[in-house]
């Protein structure tokens, strides 16, 4: 994968369909310098890189305590539907 297509990616994968001009602002750089590295202008320097990684331990970290909730929700469910048939 290119580096222009992971930052797209893990641009998207962060911050959803406003992705340029948020990620931007996390990062403290222009939209316009990150459409540049998006389009494959340039590369972000290694410190940007460091932040989306960062970003993304952050990211997992707040989400496993949700998949475990949502997880256990699920299983009551299935094991209310087990007793009910």
């Amino acid at each position: 994968m290119s580096p222009a297509s992971l930052l797209t990616r893990v641009g998207k994968t962060l911050f959803g369909d406003r992705w340029k001009a948020d990620l931007a602002h996390a990062l403290g750089v222009t939209v316009d310098r990150l459409d540049a590295w998006s389009k494959g202008e340039g590369q972000p320097p290694p410190g940007v890189w460091r932040d989306l990684a960062g970003f993304i331990q952050e990211r997992e970290h707040s989400l496993q305590p949700l998949k475990a909730n949502v997880l256990r929700l699920v299983e009551s469910f299935d094991q209310a539907r087990q007793k009910r048939h």
